[in-house]
């Protein structure tokens, strides 16, 4: 037992005998782990789920978060009393009881998930730099002024008065504007160059952060503290953002109180506000924007349970707990972590972000969109984001129309120039070709761009509200959209609040990142306790980090993301199933396991965490069946289910084998 351990354990023992609140106070104290699993759970999954669901659900959907993390307490809870009952190695004891198949995926697969989700933690934290931290925005008067001038410049192009002398001096000015808001539109630059320089400074100041936690003593304190500043931090700065809507009286609370009650209807129908704008149109268009919003809110719930507590915290847990030396007496503290340190900042920023994207956009458009002139429709950010469901919609109104044959074809020309782009060589990149292929991929762009901007001005401004809706609201979307939300006297203060709060919430998870797989690659490399083996799995995860801007874009993204999220989604019901089975397994608790009615509240509490991780699963699988990467997901499951079934016909212990590590 190290000095720290039996430090810890005396401070808790002297607690235990003073009563309830120096216990409180101990396990504040003591508190670790959870503010771990508090970092990764705080990342851009969760920012980016949490925006969705505002966009989508308003309010109404603020229930989903809260009971994801509610199941993921419960496992993770599950975890930690059979990993300090027995202080058994979770890898060892799923292999040697369980079945080795599902203990090397459960691993593999947490590195896998480390290795591609590390990626996206990088791209926030530049982005965060990047439209919020380190641009340098117009000053308000000038911004307001210029938006004007461009705005009367748009409808004088529009006068057929206009000479030609006088529009091309129009055009000119109209260039200048647009050069100016796209000079400050962001600080760093769009270069691979830029996020090389970027991304290097990040990936060596988060493996500094993971060498501190490597080393006893004040520098894995150090650690402690720095995180729980950075987790404090991040909810501050969303907390931050509702109080000021709230003192705006911007906030309808009572909406925002029912939005906790669990709603499942909402799986098969839309949310309450769009289901108004919904009843205001034909029963065409109504059928299809119905689907549209169903099927985005199947699949961000589905992201959001997916996010809330992931594969690689169910191997974070128990490992970070062995590594401070825990056991039986620090299972009541273990529970009181995943309560303070994980659950409740998780429910709070996310809840903070879901009411502030829900007043930014649910069921709203921006002016451009609003117009009934195509010309002013096209500036509209709203627009640019909504093209892939406008032309759905534009099919649906024309489709026994000669215009969808020439919808058709355009499609067809824009996706072939995009191909033959592809297939030039870096070296030839330079070429006339491939200059002459960007131009011609650039008027077909535009072309269909327009015609879509045509067809949208005469739409209704329900269709017009509820198509943004389906939009995945991004980082610098959110960011610009916050001087809206705190007015004039917040404004300025816009880009730090989410700057802060993003970049944290990206660099935090960079750290656990690595972190988790330093401890997977050393357990799988048969090394748990070799600091070379840990600082080879952190080192992997960095690496893998690094080169986001090079692997995080296009079809690579589409493909890593399918492998990550689709395996991780399937193995996560694995993981729980497993522990599952630990926890019901008396060769291996011994006369730690629970019995009579704490053995029945486990069991139903834990079956239904289990059929969420495996309703989860099986949407992540149907969703891909009829996609261009469904044979490979399934393929993949069908070979791992052989396998698993293999496994468990591994040889197993006795039952007659010594339990002496039963505490």
């Amino acid at each position: 037992m190290s000095n720290r351990t039996f430090r810890d354990r005396e401070i808790l023992n002297d607690a235990h005998q003073s009563g309830p609140i120096s216990t409180l106070f101990a396990y504040f104290r003591l508190s670790g782990p959870g503010w771990l699993l508090s970092a990764i759970t705080l990342g851009s999954g969760s920012l980016v789920g949490a925006l969705y669901l505002g966009m989508l659900g308003g309010t109404s959907m603020l229930w989903l978060q809260l009971v994801a993390i509610v199941i993921g307490v419960i496992m993770l809870s599950a975890i930690a009393y059979v990993t300090l009952s027995t202080r058994i190695r979770p890898y060892q004891a799923v292999n040697d009881y369980v079945n080795p198949v599902l203990g090397v995926g459960w691993v593999a697969a947490t590195i896998l998930a480390n290795m591609i989700w590390i990626m996206p933690q990088f791209s926030l934290c530049y982005d965060a730099l990047d439209t919020s931290l380190l641009k340098q925005p117009i000053p308000t008067e000038e911004r307001l002024e210029l938006e004007q001038r461009k705005s009367a410049l748009i409808i004088n192009l529009e006068n057929d008065d206009v000479t030609e002398s006088d529009q091309t001096s129009m055009q000119n000015e109209l260039a200048t504007i647009n050069a100016r808001f796209e000079q400050t539109k962001n600080g760093l630059g769009k270069e691979d160059r830029d996020k090389a320089i970027a991304s290097a400074i990040i990936a060596v100041i988060a493996f500094a952060f993971v060498l501190m936690s490597f080393n006893p003593g004040w520098m894995s304190k150090t650690f402690d503290l720095l995180l729980k500043l950075i987790v404090g931090m991040i909810v501050l700065c969303f907390v931050g953002v509702v109080v000021i809507l709230a003192k705006n009286g911007s906030l309808n609370w009572s909406e925002i109180w029912m939005g906790f009650i669990p709603d499942f209807s909402q799986w098969n129908q839309p949310a309450p506000s769009i289901t108004d704008l919904l009843a205001e149109l034909k029963a065409g268009p109504r059928l299809f924007w119905e689907n549209e919003i169903v099927d985005a809110q199947r699949a961000a719930m589905i992201g959001v349970t997916a996010t809330a507590v992931g594969l690689n915290m169910t191997f974070m847990l128990p490992y970070s707990m062995l590594a401070r030396g825990w056991d039986k007496p620090f299972r009541g503290l273990a529970r009181f972590e995943l309560i303070t340190a994980m659950a409740i900042p998780y429910i709070v920023v996310t809840t903070c972000i879901v009411i502030a994207s829900a007043y930014a956009f649910h069921a709203k458009a921006d002016q451009q969109l609003l117009s009934d002139d195509p010309t002013v429709v096209v500036e509209s950010v709203m627009f640019q984001k909504s093209l892939n469901v406008l032309e759905k919609r534009y099919l649906l109104e024309y489709y026994d129309d000669e215009l969808e044959l020439k919808t058709k074809e355009l499609n067809g020309r824009v996706d072939s120039l995009q191909a033959q782009l592809s297939n030039i060589a870096n070296q030839d990149q330079e070429s006339a070709a491939y200059e002459n292929l960007k131009a011609d991929l650039k008027a077909a762009e535009a072309e269909k761009r327009n015609k879509l901007a045509v067809f949208t001005a005469g739409l209704t401004e329900s269709e017009k509200r509820i198509a943004p809706t389906t939009i995945k609201p991004n980082a610098s979307q959110f960011s610009a959209t916050l001087k809206l939300l705190l007015g004039k006297d917040y404004e300025q203060y816009s880009d730090l609040i989410f700057g802060l709060g993003a970049f944290a919430m990206g660099f935090s998870t960079i750290v656990i990142l690595s972190l988790i797989n330093s401890l997977a690659f050393s357990e799988i490399v048969g090394r748990p306790n070799s600091f070379w083996a840990k600082l080879a799995g952190a080192l992997v995860a960095i690496i893998c980090g690094f080169l986001w801007f090079y692997a995080w874009k296009g079809e690579s993204q589409t493909w890593l993301v399918v492998l990550a999220s689709t395996f991780g989604a399937i193995l996560l019901p694995i993981a729980y199933i497993s522990f599952f089975a630990l926890m019901n397994n008396s060769r291996l608790l011994g006369h730690n396991k629970p019995t009579g009615t704490r053995m029945v509240i486990w069991n139903v509490l834990m079956a239904i965490g289990c059929a969420g991780a495996l309703l989860q699963a099986g949407s992540a699988i149907w969703t891909k069946i009829d996609k261009p990467e469904g044979p490979y997901v399934i393929g993949g499951v069908v070979v791992f289910g052989l396998l698993a079934l293999v496994g468990f016909s591994a040889t197993r212990k006795s039952d007659n084998e010594s339990m002496d590590h039963v505490q």
